[in-house]
This record gives structure tokens, C-alpha cells and sequence, in this order.
């Protein structure tokens, strides 16, 4: 199965984008305004989704598909 960001709920792709700018949990959740466990949560169903192992993975991904929308 092809990673896809439509897989993802709007909550899990403004992780997504975040988590692939470099942000941190407490700094994701404060932008969110939800608490740093949930983000850990949505994280995680975020890399499951989309196959990624890592932040970095996600990071990666999130490259990828700035390359193929230009």
C-alpha cells in the first residue's frame, strides 16, 4: 500500500506537516492547543498510516511530496 495524506484525518495531517517541520511534541500541542499525549498518540497513528519509522521518515515523506506537487 502506497503512503497516502489522504489517509489522514485533518487533526493527524496539522501533526503531519509539524512533525515534518521539526517541531516537537510540547511544541506541537501548544500550537494545537491539546495536550503533548495526544499528540504523542496522533504521532504515532500518523507513522503507522503512512509507513514512516521516524520523524526523520516523516520529514522525508513530507519532501518527497513538495517535489511532486511542483
Amino acid at each position: 500500500m502506497r503512503p497516502s495524506l489522504e489517509s489522514l484525518k485533518p487533526r493527524g495531517r496539522e501533526v503531519f506537516d509539524r512533525v515534518a517541520a521539526g517541531r516537537l511534541n510540547k511544541q506541537i500541542a501548544d500550537e494545537l492547543g491539546i495536550a503533548e499525549w495526544t499528540v504523542t498518540m496522533q504521532r504515532a497513528q500518523v507513522m503507522e498510516k503512512l509507513g514512516a519509522g521516524s520523524a526523520v521518515e516523516l520529514g522525508q515523506l513530507a519532501e518527497r511530496l513538495r517535489q511532486l506537487a511542483d
